[in-house]
């Protein structure tokens, strides 16, 4: 990998006038923290998520809230007690939590922090379950849990919560939602990140953890520094750039088929999936790298089509 860095002779800094710094310091600190809006369904105060007191008690609610004046450049937060949320309070399953531009979504919080440093999302569960009917009965559960579309222009970021329970396995017809998985992406959002997460204890036809069958090849999901494990049929399915670095696959089904889009696994491991991580590609379709992984007790198929187009490395 090549960096390049770029020096600046004295000759070009200037020194900037007190009140100048001032409203750049006022300015910066907007544009890296931006609004915060706390989720708490047993919040009783005035409900506008200014406070811990004040929380909002829907987390959809408090996303599409946080849309209304979310940024690029001075994006919202939304901060998740500990506990679990599901996407609806009906039987509806084709209902999913749907992300949205420019808004961040944290859980790991027991209702007392005042910095996203202070929270601890393994202590503190924040959970997104799908089981929305009977509980334990998978028949009844949530086609998928998260959702991303093409109105994500710049980023969204999940970071810190459990996602598990999304269940198609009984679906004989191909509605849209069979294929959303825990983390659906349809059309071609910029850039979705799914962090410091565990995605578990779903399935689905297509991308039980994760499913980007219905994206375009254009824009970019992103899992990092989490665990997808206990996940039944095709665990994630990408035809999407797709890009995984710190995470863990481990007792799944199928860990991972990539039909399309430019795939990149970096310091990941891959360990006891039943039928492996497999690259399917075209000629025509973008390459995929492999890096700093390990494969353990999970096959790994390149197929003639896609083999000259893999990059395997050591190094980035």
């Amino acid at each position: 990998m090549t960096v390049n860095f770029t020096l600046y002779r004295p000759s070009r800094i200037r020194i900037l006038p007190q009140w100048l710094c001032a409203i750049a310091l006022l300015f910066g600190f907007a544009v890296s923290h931006g609004q915060v809006i706390h989720v708490d369904p047993a919040a009783t105060g005035a409900g506008d998520g200014a406070s811990w007191g004040n929380a909002q008690t829907d987390l959809q609610s408090a996303i599409d809230f946080a849309a209304t004046f979310a940024t690029q450049f001075n994006p919202a937060q939304i901060w998740v007690k500990a506990g679990t949320y599901y996407p609806t309070n009906t039987n509806n399953r084709s209902i999913a939590f749907e992300l949205k531009n420019n808004v961040y979504v944290y859980g790991g919080f027991n209702g007392t922090e005042t910095q996203l440093s202070q929270r601890d999302p393994v202590t503190n569960l924040t959970i997104l379950s799908g089981d929305i009917g009977v509980l334990g009965d998978d028949t009844d559960n949530s086609y998928g849990l998260l959702y991303a579309s093409s109105g994500i222009v710049h980023t969204t970021i999940v970071d810190g919560f459990h996602l598990q329970d999304v269940s198609t396995i009984n679906e004989t017809s191909s509605p849209a939602a069979v294929t959303y998985g825990a983390v659906g992406v349809q059309g071609s959002p910029n850039e979705v990140i799914v962090n410091n997460c565990w995605i578990h204890n779903n399935e689905a036809l297509f991308g039980s953890a994760i499913s980007t069958i219905q994206a375009t090849s254009v824009g970019k999901l992103s899992v990092r520094n989490s665990r997808i494990y206990d996940n039944k049929l095709a665990t994630i399915w990408t035809t999407q750039t797709f890009e995984m670095i710190n995470v863990l696959v481990y007792d799944n089904a199928t860990a991972l088929l990539r039909q399309a889009g430019n795939t990149t696994l970096i310091n990941s491991t891959f360990h006891n999936n039943t039928t492996g991580v497999t690259f399917q590609n075209q000629a025509s379709n973008p390459p995929g790298q492999v890096y700093n992984c390990i494969f353990s007790q999970t096959p790994l198929s390149v197929d003639l089509a896609a083999q000259p187009f893999i990059t395997f490395g050591t190094n980035l």
